[in-house]
């Protein structure tokens, strides 16, 4: 048996590197590749997807798991690993081989096309990339369906598996209303708000975000800041890339999105040295690291004790900054106002900006709506929810790069994780004594020891139902985010 299952997990790990690689190639893509590149880094991921494909169907696979289950009972750390690789052969043989180098090529060209597109704001650019990928991901869910699955539901497994389509369907569509009532109640009290005004230099925005994520336990000996057109987290615990993008008219951007790939690297710097190379050494499920991510952003980022922390290093590389206070800095934080940008979004709006995608792209997947449709859609549901006309194409549906990745499930995850992040922030609260003075003084180990032993430790031995349970005593819930909130909003504008 041990034979056996030695041989199992070496062959995976040939996988992870492989996987690894393709990742740090796209890193470079986005962050420091030569525009003429492009055609030979589409070439160079499709050739490793072909290998990788080959090895996740090798044949071997099933005779090594009958060999190991024969000779004895495997542990339950052998069975979580065996039941991984069960799932990615099964999943991996049921894509043709030739559809999967297609979509790692023609995702990969895309990424350029895109950049171009929303620079430009010329959707016509994009359109024949786009309307290429989404019939090739609707051939993957073809593959990938069980019997009585719809096609998204089989491609939204590939980022939260075990979960249901049409009950996340009725999770997030029942925030749309309680979201639109917080924000009606916010804006009519809108004296209360503070912006932030003025330029501000773009190297002293990374400088600071530097040492925001340094303090948040970020080791920089095993990863590195950069900026892209797109913010982004990649790599693994020894090697975590996160990446910004600097707004000259408002810091806070950039401190945000760093703050929310800190929040990603630290679970991939955080998963053990003992699991780290085998299949269950990894991310329960991107609902999970969403939550890790948006936490640190907002729980922790956006918090009045955050704000005491920032504001005297923010005063100390700009000494003209128009705040007076760390309170002036927490009402600007958390100023909330319909925004056209997903990621420049506050709390109470964001998760109106997933639900648009989600449902948007569940009906390009299922075709009740084609590409040539989807601008004008978008157009008319973003005024239905934000009372917002959208003027510009890179204002609208070409703001994103998911699409153009192939990353059609993943918008949900980032609703999943805020009801994630909102109860295992409601428990840490419950378990770290002096939570608010260590937020206040910079002291984020405890956060972070927590986060390890609640989450990253546990890596994927654990399904997203069991790790939430496990971690905050109850089953995801629309309630703790709601009562979040609104409990913080209600002090903020004096509802």
């Amino acid at each position: 048996m041990d034979n056996a299952y030695n041989k199992i997990l070496a062959h995976f790990k040939k996988i992870q590197r492989l996987e690894e690689s393709c990742e740090l190639l796209c890193w470079d893509q986005e962050t420091m590749m030569p525009k003429n590149g492009s055609y030979a880094r589409a070439e160079q991921l499709a050739t490793l997807e072909e290998f990788i494909h080959n090895l996740k169907t090798d044949k071997r696979i099933p005779n090594w798991i009958e060999s190991i289950q024969a000779y004895r009972k495997p542990s339950k750390m052998q069975m979580a690993n065996l039941n991984e690789i069960s799932k990615i052969y099964d999943n991996a043989s049921k894509v043709p081989k030739k559809l999967s180098i297609e979509l790692a090529k023609t995702t990969a060209l895309a990424q350029d096309t895109w950049a171009h597109a929303r620079d430009k704001n010329k959707p016509e650019d994009l359109m024949p990339s786009l309307k290429k990928i989404i019939h090739l991901k609707r051939s993957e869910a073809d593959c990938l369906r069980e019997t009585n699955q719809d096609r998204y539901e089989a491609l939204l497994q590939k980022f939260e598996p075990h979960q249901s389509n049409n009950d996340l369907k009725i999770t997030l569509k029942s925030l749309r209303e309680p979201l639109k009532e917080l924000r009606e109640k916010i804006l009519s009290k809108k004296d209360f708000t503070r912006e932030i005004k003025g330029r501000f230099n773009r190297n002293a925005q990374i400088k600071i975000s530097k040492e925001v994520a340094q303090d948040l336990c970020f080791n920089f000996d095993s990863g590195r800041l950069d900026e892209s057109l797109h913010p982004f987290s990649s790599g693994h615990r020894t090697d975590a890339r996160i990446t910004t993008r600097v707004d000259q008219s408002n810091p806070l951007n950039c401190i945000s999105s760093v703050m929310h790939e800190v929040g990603h690297a630290l679970y991939e710097q955080g998963i053990p040295e003992n699991l780290y190379g085998q299949p269950v050494g990894t991310w329960c499920s991107m609902g999970f690291h969403e939550s890790q991510s948006r936490l640190i952003e907002n729980q922790i980022g956006r918090s009045h004790a955050f704000c005491e922390y920032l504001f005297p290093i923010m005063k100390r590389y700009f000494p003209n900054l128009d705040l007076s206070s760390s309170e002036e800095l927490y009402r600007a934080a958390n100023n909330v106002c319909p925004n056209y940008i997903r990621v420049d979004s506050d709390e109470v709006n964001y998760n109106l900006h997933v639900l648009l995608r989600y449902e948007l792209e569940e009906e390009l997947i299922s075709e009740k709506l084609e590409v040539e449709q989807l601008e004008e859609e978008w157009n008319l549901r973003f005024y239905k929810d934000f009372d917002l006309k959208i003027k510009k194409s890179n204002q609208g549906f070409l703001q994103d790069i998911h699409w153009s990745s192939g990353l059609f499930g993943y918008f949900p995850t980032y609703s999943l994780g805020n009801l994630y992040a909102a109860s295992l922030f409601k428990k840490m609260v419950r378990e770290i004594e002096n939570l608010e003075e260590d937020i206040k003084t910079g002291q984020f180990k405890d956060i972070v020891k927590w986060l390890r032993r609640k989450i990253h430790n546990k890596g994927r031995t654990l399904n997203p139902a069991q790790l939430v349970k496990n971690a905050t005593g109850g089953p995801v819930s629309t309630e703790p985010f709601l009562e979040y909130l609104n409990l913080k909003f209600a002090k903020i504008y004096g509802l």
